[in-house]
């Protein structure tokens, strides 16, 4: 038995429009400021609940959590690339790392991505969303 899954138009667009919260200011976003991210957001039924950035102006990462109780949904919007030296560091530092928090052999992330996640989202998540 084999995984399958079905493209969603809807369902993909709702996700394009929680994601964009991530590139807005983490305290508008939780003061409702970001205009049409917002806007659509709401009109969805996702809400958000935390955002959060790491601070940096050098490599600047954020991230924000979402809910859509409707649906029974967590939703995680993070911010990507935005800046060349942002792109270079990334590239810098995507080496492949053993993933060590769940069982399972073989699985590599980048090194980049898995220090953020465990230097800071992964505590603040739980802790927000618990």
């Amino acid at each position: 038995m084999g995984i399958t899954a079905q493209y969603d138009e809807a369902l993909a667009r709702d996700y394009a429009h929680a994601s964009a919260l991530a590139y807005c200011n983490a305290g508008r976003v939780m003061q409702g400021g970001c205009r049409d991210a917002t806007k659509m957001t709401e009109q969805i039924g996702i809400k958000p609940i935390h955002s959060m950035d790491n601070g940096s102006g050098f490599n600047p990462i954020s991230y924000t959590i979402m809910l859509r109780e409707s649906k029974k949904e967590i939703i995680v919007g993070f911010s990507g690339t935005i800046l060349t030296q942002q792109l270079v560091n990334e590239i810098l530092d995507a080496i492949p790392v053993r993933y060590r928090l769940h069982l399972g052999e073989g699985v590599y992330v980048f090194d980049y991505f898995y220090t953020h996640y465990l230097k800071g989202f992964r505590v603040d998540f739980i802790l927000k969303v618990i």
